[in-house]
């Protein structure tokens, strides 16, 4: 008798097996499925815990939303000078263009400012330094670290004494913002600080501490100028030439005039800065609602996983 070859694959029952169910997650998949009811039922039995938890962590939001400092926003709308704007002598000058090259003058005028160097001023290192110095800002700025019986520093050594380049960075990380209207091109400066007196003084201080800087700078280009033009006058060998130097030197001199008496030389105030009366931070009532959302998640977590990890206590009272 023939011996029938079976080709087919061993059943899971052969050799002492057992049947495992295909496929093997399918029951621990429906298993694994979230019951909202189981959910809402341990919330319910945990409200208590939900409502202190909420409870109590809107109650610290609300005691820090009170304890932080209040800061103050003042703000400064500005108009950048133009050249056309503030340099009248700029048609004597271009009329005598090649001439005013040659001898090394601008014939773009330097009565007033472009408008990125003005900004850039507002903004730099050089100019915080000098309004820091020249108002004695240091001890406001790290109130703190100041003694005001003694009027000097609590610590004294060097190396913790607060400097020029500590000021520049709390200015320019904190305190002091510039923003350009591309559209406009108008130039606002908003100033931070928890005094709002000193807020705003110090927004309508940094702009006219930038146009007497560079109107400074202005005038000592114009003095140079005119030295150059008066020597290169005394060696002109024709009276042509000297008639040219003597047109320029009169434009040069119309620009120095114009810059002293122009206090707005760079910046034009549009809209000057008032005193504020509402802070900007902190939000206290965002800070609050935060607050209690937080809480209201953190109660739920805190009960949902109570639920799933209960302890032993709660293991016995159960069995």
């Amino acid at each position: 008798m023939n011996e029938q070859r079976n080709d087919s694959a061993p059943s899971p029952m052969q050799g002492g097996g057992f049947f495992v169910p295909y496929p093997p997650l399918a029951q621990a998949s429906q298993k694994s499925e979230i019951n909202l009811a189981d959910i809402w039922h341990t919330l319910r039995e945990g409200r208590r815990r939900i409502v202190l938890i909420t409870l109590a962590t809107a109650l610290l939001a609300t005691v820090v939303a009170f304890v932080i400092t209040p800061i103050y926003q003042a703000q400064v709308l500005l108009s950048p000078v133009t050249d056309d704007q503030g340099n009248a002598g700029s048609s004597v000058t271009s009329q005598l263009g090649g001439l005013a090259a040659l001898a090394g003058i601008n014939v773009n005028g330097t009565a007033s400012s472009s408008k990125d160097e003005a900004i850039a001023v507002l903004q730099s290192r050089v100019l915080t330094d000098l309004y820091v110095k020249e108002n004695n800002l240091l001890p406001i700025l790290f109130a703190s670290d100041w003694d005001q019986d003694k009027n000097a520093w609590k610590d004294s050594d060097p190396e913790d004494i607060p400097t020029l380049w500590d000021a520049f960075k709390l200015i320019e990380k904190k305190v002091r913002k510039v923003d350009v209207d591309k559209k406009t091109g108008l130039v606002t400066l908003s100033v931070e600080w928890k005094d709002p007196e000193l807020a705003a003084r110090w927004a309508a201080g940094l702009v006219a501490r930038t146009n007497a800087y560079l109107r400074q700078q202005a005038v000592q280009h114009v003095e140079n100028n005119l030295a150059y033009l008066q020597e290169q006058a005394k060696a002109a060998t024709s009276v042509e030439l000297q008639q040219a130097i003597y047109r320029l030197m009169e434009a040069e001199v119309k620009k120095g005039m114009l810059a002293n008496a122009n206090a707005e030389f760079a910046f034009k105030v549009i809209d000057p800065p008032v005193v504020p009366e509402e802070k900007v931070r902190p939000k206290r009532l965002v800070i609050i609602i935060a607050g209690f959302f937080i809480g209201l998640i953190l109660g739920c977590i805190h009960s949902l996983v109570k639920r799933a990890y209960p302890t032993k206590a709660q293991q016995n009272s159960e069995e």
